[in-house]
Order: C-alpha cells, then structure tokens, then sequence
C-alpha cells in the first residue's frame, strides 16, 4: 500500500502518538471516576475510531487530494460520507456497554435514533457537537501544517537558489566569450555554406543563452520550456545512426502552452539521461519521448534501451535532484514513477501546473 500522502516525519509521528496518549490518558482518568470498565473500553475505542482516525483521514486524505484540488463537490460528498459513518459507529460504541449487560431489555433502534440524532435538536448542540469537531480540528491542523511547510519551501528554495546562483558564476568561464566565440564560428561555417553545421551551431547558442540566463528564473512559459526541449533533441539527433531510432512526440496547445508556467530545467534530466545511457555505438538503440498536455496537466514518458547496467548508479544525483525539485515546487501536484521494465528504462511523470 502507498502511503506516500502521509507527510509525516518520525518527529513529527512521535509527537503525535504522544500528544494523543495523553489525552486518553486524560480522558481515562476523567471516566474513572463515574464509569466502569466496560464504558471506559468502549469510549477509549470510540476517541480513537470516530474522533481521531477521522480527523487524519481528512487532514491527509480528503483535504490535500481534493478540497486543495478544488474538487469541492467530491470532497463534500466523501467528508459527508465520513461523518455519516463516524456518526453511526459513535452511537454503536455509546451503546455497546448496555447491548452487552441488558441486550433482552434494550429497544436499539429506539436508543440508537434517540442517540444518533441528539446533536441536531439544537443549534448550539451541533455546532459543539462531535462532528463539527472533526472538521474544525483536521482542517486548522492541516492549514497550520501546510503554512510552516511553505515557510520552510521558501527558506530551502531561496538558500537553493542563492546556491546553484554562486555555483553557476563559479562555473560561467566568461559566457560573453562562449558567446562571441559561436557566434565567430557560425559566421565562418555560413562562408563556407555549411549550413547544417552553422544550423547546430545556432542551436547550441541558443540552448547556451537559454541555460545561463532563462533557467534562473523562477518560472517560464510552458512553450519556451517545449521550445527548449525540443533544440535539445535536434542536436542530440546529430548523434544518432539507422540503428539507433529516436521516436518523439509532443502534444500541446500552443495558445494553452504559453500561459502555463513551469519550474525551468524539471524536465530535461529526465530526458538528458535517456540519451546519456540509451545510445550505444555498438547495439541497436531505442529513446521514444512523448509529452501531452490536457488542460493545466503535462505528461511526461520517456523511453529508452538500457545499455549500462549503473544507469541507475551514475543518473541517481541527477534524478535525486530533479526529485527533490519536484517536491518542493510541486508538493502535492506531481507523480513521478521511473523503473527498469525489461531492456528498457522507463519515466513517467503527471505534472499539475497550477496558476
């Protein structure tokens, strides 16, 4: 089972359990004092399935993966749903104690209506009922989480920022010159009338300008990302003989396209490491590359033969990088699955991107 949507580090875990001990705790002491152990058992049992477990089932579940989706509808449905349920085990777990000593004597379905349906008599009894409870707990847990984990994006991304900045001054040998220095190149292989040469050289320009100035931005237009990806295939292609096939398609709105936005460079490593490990001079070779775009949705998949068996080895700093990119820009709002299937190394990547 996948329990990937429960953020929860270990810190984070044991103050949980900790913090809901003590109020069992509390709440036992509490009960001690007019119940027996019968009553107790039951309540205890009640606190944890109709109070708690809900609460984290809209905290992590129903919250995140649809009201924050705007998927209001669903989410109201399922949370009512929830509540129902949580009401009706409530009721069952009050009554538990007298089904047990006096069933014979216990009209149920006359209790558990009278029971089930307390709360609703009044106002002022609903709104500090047990369920309203479950709602205002899980979302003003939820929301005060969701605001330090954006404090502390925001925090991680701008020491990021500020450090792949000095990291790629350090690397910038005098990218003026690199300019300058195509630009000769291009001009000389166009006396010449290599046009195909003169053609690359362009291109990886371009790709230049686009890697040293365009990708420090925080975002992008989504077509200017396409366009990039694209001159970077072309070039690659140059690499590539009868035996080595490279099959790529990409779908998307061209109008659409441009007023999306997205994280510069979180597609190309992917892509980068397709062509990295999926040629070999001496063996046929396979990269298929299909990107489609459905509304603010973009898939990825990306195909390639596996020659090298430290794919998986050398492409990890890479791929644990684009991961951790991908989780502080896009929390909540991607799923990336990548394997080995076969001879072939496969990627799939569902990227939202939201507005």
């Amino acid at each position: 089972m996948n329990l990937s949507f429960i953020d929860l580090d270990k810190r984070e875990a044991w103050f949980h359990l900790t913090f809901w001990l003590l109020v069992m705790a509390s709440a036992f002491y509490a009960w001690s004092n007019n119940l027996d152990s019968v009553h107790i058992t039951f309540r205890l049992i009640s606190l944890v399935l109709t109070f708690i477990l809900p609460i984290y089932i809209n905290a992590f579940i129903l919250i995140p993966q649809f009201f924050k989706r705007d998927k209001w509808l669903t989410y109201a449905l399922l949370l009512a749903i929830v509540l129902i349920v949580v009401k009706v085990l409530h009721t069952i777990l009050l009554l538990a104690p007298w089904m047990i000593n006096d069933w014979a004597s216990l009209n149920f379905f006359e209790e558990f209506s009278q029971w089930a349906l307390r709360e609703f008599r009044s106002f002022d009894k609903l709104v500090f009922s047990q369920l309203p409870w479950v709602v205002y707990t899980s979302f003003a847990y939820r929301f005060i989480k969701d605001w330090f984990v954006n404090e502390q994006v925001k925090s991680r991304l701008l020491a990021e920022k500020s450090s792949m900045e000095l990291a790629l001054l350090k690397a910038q040998v005098s990218p003026h010159f690199l300019f300058n220095t195509l630009n000769n190149i291009y001009a000389v292989a166009l006396e010449e009338q290599a046009t195909n040469t003169a053609s690359n050289i362009s291109q990886l320009g371009t790709l230049m300008r686009y890697s040293l100035h365009d990708s420090q931005a925080d975002f992008i237009s989504l077509n200017k990302e396409l366009n990039y990806l694209e001159r970077y295939i072309e070039l690659q292609r140059m690499r590539l003989n009868e035996d080595q096939q490279l099959n790529v398609q990409i779908n998307s709105n061209d109008h659409r396209a441009e007023n999306l936005n997205i994280a510069p460079m979180i597609l190309m490593p992917f892509i980068e490491n397709a062509f990295k490990y999926g040629i070999s001079t001496t063996s046929a070779s396979h990269i298929a590359i299909h990107l489609r775009l459905e509304s603010k949705l973009l898939f990825m998949e990306v195909k390639n033969t596996v020659h090298r068996s430290d794919q998986f080895q050398i492409g990890g700093l890479g791929l644990e990088n684009v991961k951790t990119r991908l989780a502080l820009i896009y929390p909540n709002n991607h799923t990336l699955n990548y394997g080995k299937e076969g001879d072939q190394y496969r990627v799939n990547l569902k990227l939202n991107l939201i507005s």
